[in-house]
């Protein structure tokens, strides 16, 4: 074989596995069904065919996957594809001018070859930003009863599919990428052997869903009295006009160690799009109030003229819960989430949950005791947040009859521990103990646990009794603090206090004779 020819055959095989990479990885295109080849192509391409089509089934999620009507499509080609002249012609690809900028950098074997499930989503959502500056190829609906949406003659190349408007009830799924033509090897993941320039896609339905965060300003750790913002975020489902009554109502359930705010300084805020609504008889209603148990603490309840008017539009939720005094300390910590109610379909309620948010506390206990190991109450020790003992937390405790106090609920962070008032016969302790309490976090967010240190030192133990130590299931993290026996003068009237005068008196008598003595020596 000479060079020439071997060069054409390297770049023909080259073109035909890029095009069944094409094939093999849409199933990671947000598809929840594999592509399905109804026809059959040609073995190459070669310029025999040179149009396509695209078939959307729209389903829903379940598995009997009911095909769903009123889904309104646009797809846009954001790549072309000329076919070579020959067999051993490579193809050639050019980038539509309104994706040029997005696609900058980007091959075809490298989109398909190298960007991962992940990496290709991301794309698809940055060509759907960009495809609102191009002319769609082609818009379609699916039918009611088959769910279906057909694109007919359809030039080859890459395609961006858009999910405009979602059945009702729905909210729009992903955009996605397909090829046409694909290679015919999606159901088995087999080679394959022939492409299919006739392409079906089953696209995953969009799930109704609610989610729940702590703001970026908070980062879990939290003391009693501290205030605890989140961000919860939504879509209002498409609903169409035979919703009389659309429901959309977002609700807020919290452990009994928070309490739901809404005032002047922890307000409650409401985004739809990018504007801020204010709560009226137009928009939306507010409830805020503590329960206990499972009851909503908060409710935020949309009209139904506002949800038929803002169909498909995001919605964010900003509000404020404050840490109390019944806050739960350690790893169980103190948890909310978010329940989105909505209409399945019209007349029926359904639910979407958030995944639960915690935040969590410490504690600091002293456990003070003698040298023979014996528990020592009436001692008094204070907290402070500084080493200058300038800012107090919370008022002195004082030792019970097994040796310990307490100071609960603390956000992570290093306090001063000052003894204050020693028990009878003790002495004070000299210097104030330094316990540093850091929180386990992942992501930078608290998630159960900590660390300590106490005068700098890393405390390992979790065990024991008198001894230093933390358990990070409660939060709690024990100071023993060692109590020594003072010096004490005798007790006024005794016999040491006459002993005392009689050695003092004795000690002036004999600095008097003394004195005598030098002043006859002088005479």
């Amino acid at each position: 074989m000479n060079m020439k020819k071997k060069q054409k055959t390297v770049r023909w095989i080259a073109g035909i596995m890029v095009l069944f990479l094409m094939g093999t990885l849409m199933v990671g295109f947000g598809f929840q069904m594999p592509v399905t080849a109804r026809a059959a192509g040609n073995t190459v391409i070669d310029g025999t065919a040179s149009t396509g089509s695209l078939k959307i089934i729209r389903t829903d999620n379940t598995p009997e996957r009911t095909p769903l009507g009123g889904a309104k499509y646009s797809i846009y080609r954001i790549m072309s594809l000329t076919p070579g002249a020959a067999p051993g012609e490579f193809a050639a690809y050019e980038k539509e001018d309104a994706f040029r900028d997005v696609l900058q950098g980007v091959e075809p074997d490298q989109l398909l070859g190298e960007y991962s499930a992940e990496e290709l989503d991301a794309l698809a959502v940055e060509l759907e930003a960009a495809s609102v500056n191009a002319r769609p190829e082609q818009t379609g609906t699916t039918a009611e009863g088959t769910g279906i949406c057909e694109f007919s003659d359809l030039p080859l190349g890459y395609y961006l599919v858009v999910e405009k408007k979602a059945p009702a009830g729905y909210i729009a799924g992903s955009p996605f990428l397909v090829a046409i033509p694909s290679a015919d090897n999606y159901e088995t993941g087999a080679e394959g052997t022939q492409w299919v320039y006739d392409v079906e896609v089953m696209p995953k339905s969009g799930e109704i869903s609610i989610h729940k965060k702590l703001a970026d300003t908070v980062d879990g750790s939290m003391a009693a009295g501290d205030f605890v913002q989140y961000v919860v975020t939504a879509e209002i489902p498409d609903y169409t006009d035979n919703y009389e009554s659309p429901v959309f109502e977002i609700r807020d359930i919290m452990s009994d160690g928070l309490e739901v705010q809404n005032d002047g300084t922890h307000g409650i805020t409401v985004k739809v799009g990018d504007t801020s609504i204010t709560a009226s008889d137009t928009t939306y209603t507010v409830t805020a109030e503590n329960k206990t148990g499972n009851e909503a603490d908060l409710v935020i309840s949309f009209q139904n003229a506002f949800i038929k008017a803002n169909t498909g539009s995001h919605v964010e939720v900003t509000y404020y819960a404050k840490v109390t005094d019944r806050a739960v300390m350690g790893t169980a910590g103190n948890s909310n989430k978010a329940v989105l109610v909505y209409n399945s379909k019209p007349g029926t309620e359904a639910t979407a949950e958030s995944s639960e948010v915690k935040v969590f506390s410490f504690g600091i206990q002293v456990e003070k005791y003698t040298g023979a190991n014996q528990a020592l109450n009436g001692a008094e020790f204070e907290l402070y947040e500084d080493a200058a003992l300038t800012r107090q937390i919370g008022v002195a405790k004082t030792t019970d009859e097994t040796g310990i106090l307490n100071f609960e609920r603390l956000d992570e962070g290093v306090y001063y521990l000052k003894e204050t008032k020693a028990p009878a016969g003790y002495t004070l302790l000299t210097n104030p103990v330094k316990i540093e309490i850091t929180a386990s976090k992942t992501n930078g967010i608290a998630s159960g646990g900590h660390t300590l240190k106490v005068n700098d030192k890393d405390i390992l133990e979790t065990q024991g009794i008198f001894v230093t130590r933390l358990d990070s299931t409660s939060g709690i993290s024990t100071v023993a603090v060692k109590n020594q026996k003072g010096f004490s003068l005798p007790a006024t009237g005794g016999r040491g206090i006459l002993l005392f005068l009689f050695v003092g008196m004795s000690g002036i008598a004999a600095v008097t004779v003394g004195v005598i003595r030098q002043s006859g020596k002088k005479r």
